[in-house]
This record gives C-alpha cells, structure tokens and sequence, in this order.
C-alpha cells in the first residue's frame, strides 16, 4: 500500500460513522473533543508507514484501545493481524460492532488486570510481536506493568511505541511524558538507542528492539 493508498484508507476511518466520534485528534472544534481516531493525523500517517513492513505480514499489539474503535481500525490498514488488549468490555463490544471491523484479522482481549501485575490474560497474547503500541494514558505505573508484561515478546527487530498525549489538550497530563523520558535516560541510552518521536504535544515514541 502506498503513500495515497493508506492515507485514504485511515482518512475513511477517521470519517466513517460519526456515532463513534469524528476525524483526527488534532481538528476538533473547541467545543467538543470527540475523535474518531485519537491521534493526529500527519504523526499517525508517518508512523504507520514506519511500521508497515514490520507488521503487514506479522501481529501488533496495542495495549489500551481508546475511547473509540477508530484507532484499531486503523490500525488494520497495516497490519496482518491487530490484538487490542483494554480492560473495558464496551470498547472491545464497539470495536467488533463497528463497520469495518475485520474479525478475521483482529484479536480482542478482555484483560481486568492490567491494573495489577497478574499475568491473568498475557495467555490470549501471542508470544511474538511485531510491534507493541502502549496507550501513555494509563499512566507511568500501568505503562511499566504493560511494558514488563508484553515487552519481552517483541521480537529482534520489532518496535516498542508509547502513545503520549500528556502535554495536550484535553488529556490534562497522565505522566506518561516523564515516563517516555526516565526510560530513555536509563535504558534506552546505555544501550546506545534513543526515542524516535512522531507527532509534538501528542505523539508517538518508538524504538527498535
């Protein structure tokens, strides 16, 4: 799929049933914040080229799905196969109710425990990920116990994505920034490897395994 191809592909998600929200995060009228995909759209386009050759063939796994079923059907656009892990039952129940819903290629995952460090529900996970996408609104603490939990399966050559949207309107700051930031300082750099950012104050950092 090139460039035009997957842009109007997500642009129809983005677009497609206004009961499940409204365009991009970043055009939204200033009177109510309700996108259909809860990533800006340029950051969002750049990184799903990054990682289509890894996952066209292969499995990503985000952990938290957002408010609406959009991201995930996004995600689609470029992936083989889409586990979407969320502690909510009804926003699974919307993203397998929403028209574009491919159940043939998506995996959804019930998982009450993310919140604890309880290994109830990493079964229903596969043991190799392509890339692994983190929602950065959980917080500092459920992002290390997603990353502890999920991280080791990302194989060689896979990527590691935290979404954070902590210094944008209206998220009023989840922390998930100076999570982004500790661990670089004291993972990432020792081994020589830094966040690649996409996006400004939301946006999506990703590193290679």
């Amino acid at each position: 799929m090139n460039h035009f191809a997957l842009a109007e592909a997500v642009d129809t998600v983005a677009i497609a049933d206004g009961r499940h929200g409204y365009g991009y995060a970043d055009a939204q009228p200033e009177h109510r914040f309700d996108p259909a995909i809860d990533v800006d759209r340029r950051p969002l386009l750049d990184w799903l080229e990054r990682i289509a050759p890894l996952v066209r063939a292969g499995t990503l796994v985000q952990v938290g799905s957002g408010e609406r079923p959009g991201r995930h059907l996004a995600l689609q656009a470029v992936a083989r196969c889409v586990v979407t892990i969320d502690a909510d039952p009804e926003r699974l129940a919307a993203i397998a109710g929403s028209s574009g819903f491919a159940a043939e290629r998506s995996r959804l995952v019930h998982d009450d425990t993310l919140p604890r460090d309880d290994d109830a529900g990493a079964a229903a996970v596969p043991e190799a990920i392509d890339v692994l996408l983190l929602d950065g609104r959980r917080g500092p603490a459920a992002l290390a116990r997603a990353l502890r939990r999920y991280g080791p399966r990302v194989r060689d050559g896979g990527l590691v994505t935290v979404l954070d949207d902590s210094q944008s309107w209206p998220s009023g700051g989840a922390g998930s920034d100076h999570f982004v930031a500790e661990l670089e300082r004291d993972l990432l750099r020792p081994l020589g490897l830094r966040w690649q950012r996409f996006g400004g104050a939301r946006a999506l950092h990703t590193v290679e395994q």
